[in-house]
């Protein structure tokens, strides 16, 4: 607009008439650009950085009214009592923090604030527990079932592989029941993998577990044990170990690992190399043992070491007492305890000890920083069966950070003879431990031109004397928009079933969605290689088609493969044909569902310990996206958010996109913040909000004039009179009475009819309407 203020601040109203603006519309807008009164839904932005969508009062003075829902989206802290002075519920931040900044841009429909750091809300989540969620009560079901149907010459199998976990929380208890089976026509496995109650005490930092638990020791080998145990809240992560495991395969192969001949985990993998990481708490001091079973019917076992300082130090306490849970019917109690933690800078210390009245052990352990970027660490063991001479173990590492991006680790690890574990103990075996002496050497880069590369080697020597030795070397880099990768692990002297493993692998984009993947797999019975395309299509669904050649074989042989995310449930089919006479038919289904006071909901990721249930509204298919991943809502405008951090702040943000047009939020973006075990709960307030484009004209049938002022009921500005009498009401009311100021005369009434039934999926509503002189 080529108008500018005089001396006094007022427009030149004389050329605004020949521009056709009436005088209202002028006076509204002559001190600065501002929003019209009401709600609006605004862009929050608090000290530079984005706070997520929010709706937003402004007054009739175009100022925003800061009231305890805008606070609390800006992550501000709220009063508790709003000031009783402000009519409109409004806090009066500048009075409060006068060194605030506060700006609204109508243009670009943001609020900006610049607030000092003491108006922003604590995240500790220590010193006001009362800020987050506690208690709920939910029912709630995990599934992962995998069935793998192989043909090949001479026979073929059929295998069905489950993880099923049941459980609900209550007043902040934790209950879960966890098992594992595989089921096939030559072998059937099931195994219960704990049973426990749970909850944690927030003010005192600990953890109380009762059921079929497993004590975890800081430094011992652990125990399962039908009994009690408090560990710190610190040490949950220790406790709930993790053991990841990496292995190649030749075909799309069926793992199972044990360990202490305990089926603990069985999945499917596709062919190349692969990294499982076992979703029950297995012993960090106990071998596990890994067996493939290829697809055309070669089985290979890989004996994986224990790693007994992984997580030994990571810090806090353990005590526990429960009778153990023994398959030969000897069941004696068992007393576990143990602590480790920080004593000086640079130096932790643990201790722990394990007792039953045939077993007794005891550990120690020490890490410390000897020299700038090395870390050392070192434990002792030492372990007394009843009526047997006592024996030692002892296990030392030692890593150091190099220069240019080079790392070293070396392992050692010696035991006696006589040592044995508890298990070992309750078998009343005389027979010594699986090994006698270990070493483990490992060298890596970590190199934006080289990329990443590791080669490491390992050997074992029993107590009989005999020696098994294992090496790997692995590569990795991206060149442009090339990723490439290569590994190669050998098995000597003793694993000789292991053989020697090539892979070769190299990935590029064809497009935004779309990349081609190459791959050779190499044994010493061959290779085989292959090629496939993959493509995601959308955040729901993605296929792979591609094709497998065997050194053997001369026929290029087909595979495909497709994978649906669904609001309630994952989905994956893979078909592989390798070789003449074999062929691979894989299925996998896994999600979870939640009881809980309003009803099922369903959905798509496993549900863990501390969880929120949302509800936007009664609208089905809006997308949320989680910590877990994106998922819909269902036909109750409901869903579960499957996996909530404790105690701290989780985002879960409302895809606007997928809302209805004749819907909005007052907020987008909601915060979880949840203690463990409690199930949250988050509710998004809708707005139905309904647009209407009128083509009016004035009663004599005259086009009203271009720019002229539209007000409600309440003598408010709406919006402006467009082109050819074009009026865009944002938000209509229909209790409200619009008229237009028009500048040649007195103001007229708009008339007009609407629909009863509007349809939600149009932006807008377009109608005829006159405007009657008052």
């Amino acid at each position: 607009m080529a108008c500018k203020a005089s001396a006094a601040g007022y427009f030149d109203l004389e050329l605004l008439r020949q521009r056709g603006v009436s005088e209202e519309l002028v006076d509204y807008f002559q001190h600065r650009p501002r929003f019209t009164p009401g709600s609006h839904t605004i862009n929050l932005q608090v000290n530079g950085t984005r706070a997520g969508r929010a709706q937003a009062r402004f007054l009739d003075d175009g100022s925003v009214c800061l009231d305890a829902t805008l606070l609390a989206a800006a992550k501000l802290q709220v009063p508790a009592e709003l000031p009783a002075e402000n009519q409109h519920g409004c806090v009066d931040l500048l009075a409060r923090y006068p060194q605030s900044q506060i700006h609204a841009d109508p243009q670009a429909g943001t609020v900006s604030m610049v607030v000092p750091a003491q108006a922003l809300r604590s995240p500790s989540a220590v010193a006001d527990l009362s800020a987050y969620d506690s208690g709920g009560l939910a029912g709630m079901f995990n599934y992962d079932v995998t069935l793998l149907d192989t043909r090949f010459k001479g026979g073929g199998n059929r295998t069905l592989s489950a993880f099923t976990e049941p459980g609900f929380n209550l007043g902040n208890w934790i209950v879960r029941s966890r098992q594992v089976a595989s089921l096939g026509q030559q072998s059937r496995q099931f195994s219960t993998l704990d049973a426990y109650a749970q909850r944690t005490f927030a003010e005192q930092a600990a953890v109380l577990q009762v059921g079929q638990i497993h004590m975890a020791n800081p430094v011992l080998s652990g125990v399962s044990v039908d009994g009690i145990q408090v560990f710190s809240e610190q040490a949950l992560a220790q406790l709930q170990q993790r053991r990841v495991v990496q292995g190649i395969a030749k075909t799309q192969a069926r793992v199972e690992i044990y360990q202490r001949g305990r089926l603990v985990h069985a999945t499917v993998v596709p062919p190349g190399p692969f990294t499982l990481e076992s979703p029950a708490p297995v012993d960090a001091f106990a071998e596990l043992q890994m067996t493939i079973h290829e697809a055309d019917g070669e089985q290979r076992q890989v004996t994986l070491p224990a790693t007994p300082m992984h997580d030994a130090l990571a810090g806090g306490y353990q005590l526990g007492i429960g009778q153990l849970r023994h398959g030969d019917g000897a069941s004696p109690w068992a007393l576990s305890a143990g602590w480790s933690g920080s004593v000086l800078d640079g130096l932790a210390l643990g201790g722990g000890m394990l007792a039953t009245d045939r077993y007794q052990a005891a550990g120690f352990a020490l890490g410390a920083q000897p020299w700038p970027q090395a870390q050392l660490q070192w434990s002792l063991g030492y372990s007394q069966p009843l009526r047997q001479d006592g024996g030692l173990q002892s296990q030392v590492t030692l890593s150091q950070q190099l220069a240019d991006g080079w790392g070293a680790s070396i392992a050692y690890g010696l035991q006696g003879r006589s040592y044995q574990d508890i298990q070992q103990a309750l078998d009343q075996s005389d027979r010594p431990g699986s090994w006698r002496e270990h070493f483990s050497v490992g060298l890596s880069l970590q190199s934006t031109g080289l990329g990443s590369f590791s080669v490491g080697g390992s050997q074992s020597r029993g107590h009989d004397g005999r020696a098994s030795s294992q090496a790997n070397l692995r590569w990795g880099a991206t060149l442009g928009q090339v990723s490439l990768s290569a590994g190669m692990e050998w098995g000597l002297g003793g694993m000789r079933d292991h053989g020697r493993m090539l892979y070769l692998s190299a990935s590029m984009p064809l497009g935004a969605k779309r990349r081609l993947h190459a791959t050779t797999r190499g044994s010493d019975r061959g290779y085989r290689s292959s090629a496939n395309l993959r493509e995601r299509v959308s955040d729901t669904f993605g296929y792979r088609l591609g094709v497998n050649h065997e050194s053997h074989d001369p026929v290029l042989r087909p595979s495909l493969g497709g994978s649906w995310l669904t609001p309630s449930s994952q989905l994956q089919l893979d078909y592989s044909q390798n070789g003449s006479a074999a062929q691979t038919f894989a299925a996998n289904l896994r999600g979870a569902a939640v009881g809980h006071a309003a009803g099922i909901t369903l959905t798509p990721y496993p549900v863990r310990d501390t969880y929120a249930l949302v509800d936007v509204g009664d609208l089905a298919g809006v997308r949320l996206d989680t910590p877990s991943g994106p998922v819909w809502t269902d036909t109750k405008g409901r869903a579960v958010v499957s996996q909530v951090r404790p105690y701290a702040d989780n985002r879960v943000q409302v895809q606007n996109r997928s809302l209805p047009r004749s819907a909005e939020l007052a907020n987008s973006l909601g915060i979880v913040r949840a203690g463990r075990g409690a199930i949250a709960q988050l509710s998004f307030v809708v707005e139905q909000t309904r647009r209407v484009l009128l083509q009016t004209l004035h009663g004599d049938g005259a086009a009203l004039p271009d720019h002229a002022m539209v007000i409600d009921g309440n003598g408010h500005f709406v919006t402006t009179v467009q082109a050819g009498g074009l009026i865009f009401l944002h938000d209509f009311q229909a209790d409200q009475r619009y008229q237009v100021s028009l500048p040649d005369g007195p103001a007229c009434s708009l008339e007009f009819t609407l629909s009863d039934n509007p349809d939600p999926e149009q932006y807008y509503e377009a109608t005829m309407a006159r405007c009657h002189a008052i």
